[in-house]
């Protein structure tokens, strides 16, 4: 029999007034995702199966299918979008082959290879990991146009040894990201060409609140996001979340909600 397996909403009490709310029914390996959102009165609809997936946003009439297809080398997955219901767009699928070509001792290596017929982009990304200490991710795609060389992001993550990693990414001009593990939770920095330098903050020890936080310091803008249960053992949590950036100083955006997990 299906079951509720989570609800929620939330609402932004500046700008334009807008309320988010959703509920997830689930029965075995099968989910449904069902999302309104006022006044727009925007209804969205995901089923999840076993191995395929649909989404329908009713109003919009954007369809999105998916099926994956578990293969000797891994496994590969055709995507199909059809943007307002425009269906002389089909068939544009999109696939991806995901595979695991080494695991041997500490080290394990992922490689996903895709192309995107209906945005006309490829992709390729590689995942290395020695033993969980170094983790090393190497991406790059199409910007969609044919002719265009591949865009390179080279974002290595180093829980130990900070400075090698600054050694390793200083002059690259590329972009980068290392997490770090503190006491409190995990601590970010990275750096993107078009954001410039972003700090992150995460807590991971206190099951009643979490709190994540990002700064973007050329941006000016500062995001965060609360969850607290005001329950011990509690699976009914309250949400908020607030930004602020340099040009809405005196109007920042906040977003509450509440969440019910089953």
């Amino acid at each position: 029999m299906p079951s509720i397996e989570e609800c929620g909403f939330d609402v932004s009490i500046v700008r334009t007034p807008e309320i988010r709310s959703g509920v997830n029914f689930k029965t075995g390996d099968k989910e449904l995702k069902v999302r309104h959102l006022y006044p727009n009165n925007e209804v969205a609809a995901r089923f999840n199966g076993d191995h395929w997936s649909f989404g329908l946003n009713v109003k919009t009439k954007d369809i999105d299918v998916e099926y994956l297809k578990p293969i000797r080398a891994g496994k590969l997955i055709i995507r199909q979008k059809i943007p307002n219901g425009r269906w002389e767009l089909f068939p544009t699928p999109e696939f991806k082959l995901c595979t695991t070509p080494v695991v041997r001792g500490s080290l394990k290596d992922e490689v996903d290879v895709g192309y995107d017929l209906l945005a006309h982009r490829g992709a390729v990304e590689q995942r290395l990991d020695f033993g969980g200490k170094y983790r090393l991710r190497l991406s790059a795609q199409s910007p969609g146009a044919p002719g265009f060389p591949l865009l390179a992001a080279l974002k290595p993550r180093l829980v130990a040894y900070p400075f090698l990693f600054m050694a390793a990414t200083k002059g690259s001009g590329l972009d980068s990201s290392l997490t770090m593990k503190v006491k409190a939770g995990a601590l970010g920095i990275a750096y993107n060409r078009s954001l410039g330098p972003v700090v992150g903050f995460k807590t991971e020890s206190n099951k009643r609140i979490g709190v994540e936080t990002e700064v973007s310091v050329a941006g000016r803008e500062w995001w965060t996001a609360l969850d607290f249960a005001p329950l011990k053992d509690s699976k009914f949590k309250l949400t908020a979340e607030a930004t602020v950036n340099k040009s809405t100083l005196l109007k920042p955006f906040f977003r509450l909600g509440a969440r019910y997990e089953v």
